[in-house]
């Protein structure tokens, strides 16, 4: 099936990479709504991220990827790129990462979005959000 912009937005939805998930989720995630993906250290969080970001990238869509946990490993990039018959370098020429590694990195980088959201944007991703939150409290007490 080719992979154009009506494979990746369905009816005010984003479709998340996942045939299984978007008929659960009636097509996808929804557009302009926070969706919180929660659950324990390797439960797949952020492989949810990356199959969403790589569906949304490869239609020609931006994609701004807020890695706070350092969690994104280029070799399970090229993996999951791989096993949805992607190049993972045309993939990642989508892709802006920022990666904040304190609460305050975090508070500029939400600051840097304000500049750089546009049409071209299609989806952002916060993938760790409440561990640098966590991490920056720790270190203060």
């Amino acid at each position: 099936m080719p992979y154009g912009m009506e494979d990746v937005k369905l009816d005010n939805r984003v479709r998340t990479g996942s045939n299984v998930l978007d008929s659960m989720l009636d097509g996808g995630y929804e557009i302009d709504v926070i969706t919180t993906i929660y659950g324990p250290a390797g439960a797949g969080k952020t492989v949810l991220c990356l199959l969403c970001s790589i569906h949304v990238a490869r239609s020609g869509k931006k994609v701004v990827y807020v890695d706070s946990e350092g969690g994104f490993s280029l070799e399970r990039f090229k993996q999951v790129c791989s096993s949805m018959s992607q190049d993972y370098k045309k993939i990642l020429d989508n892709i802006i990462f920022l990666k904040p590694t304190s609460f305050a990195e975090q508070k500029k980088s939400f600051e840097k979005l304000k500049d750089i959201v546009n049409d071209r944007i299609g989806l952002i991703v916060v993938d760790g959000w409440s561990s640098a939150k966590a991490r920056t409290y720790m270190k203060s007490i």
